[in-house]
Parts: structure tokens; sequence; C-alpha cells
């Protein structure tokens, strides 16, 4: 089951192919955010004011019992238009994004700051 599947309606086609070849592998998806309101993103500490959620191009998820390195890379080589990959080692969710702007990877920390 992918838990918040409609997190996702309202994204780009290469998300949803993303969530659903990754639901193939490891079936048992959390989508912990994807497409946001611009009032939505506000309202989250820390968020990107140009943030790729805005534009449907992004998809937080996590994969309870699996590596998300390991989920990440195997995102990457499969779906290499992916250009942002983030990962939360304490909330345990990682985000990857379509974006059009070079590749870009980040780590937040502790604080939901980036580090």
């Amino acid at each position: 089951m992918i838990i918040g599947i409609e997190k996702i309606a309202p994204c780009d086609m290469q998300v949803k192919d993303l969530v659903g070849w990754l639901y193939e592998r490891y079936h048992n998806i959390v989508i912990t955010s994807g497409f946001r309101t611009p009032a939505a993103n506000e309202a989250i500490k820390n968020s990107s004011k140009v943030s790729q959620h805005c534009l449907g191009l992004a998809v937080d998820l996590a994969a309870p019992g699996h590596n998300l390195i390991v989920l990440a890379g195997l995102a990457i080589t499969n779906f290499p238009a992916i250009h942002g990959v983030g990962q939360d080692v304490y909330k345990k969710y990682v985000h990857l994004d379509f974006r059009v702007d070079p590749y870009r990877e980040w780590v937040y920390g502790k604080d939901g700051k980036e580090c």
C-alpha cells in the first residue's frame, strides 16, 4: 500500500511514475509530501521559497524497514531526470525531484536545516 498517494495527484507524471516504480520494489511507501500550494509551503519551517513541491515536481517519501540511501540511488539510476536529492536522517525520509536546474544533493540536520 502507498500511504499518502493522494498527495501526488496534482504532480507531474514523472513523479507518479517514480512512486509507482518504487512501490513495485518496496511495497510499503509512505509519501510524506507531494504537491504543495504556496500557502502550504510557507507553513513548513525552512522550506524553500522556490520549492519543487509547488511545481508538482517533487516527492518526499519513506520506506519503513528499507535503507533510504539505497532507495535514492536506485531511483537516480533508473530515473536520470531526477536532479534533486535530499535526505532527512532524523525524520527518516528522502526528497526526490525532477528540477530542471543542475543536479543538487543535500542532507537535513536535526534542526531541519541543510547541513
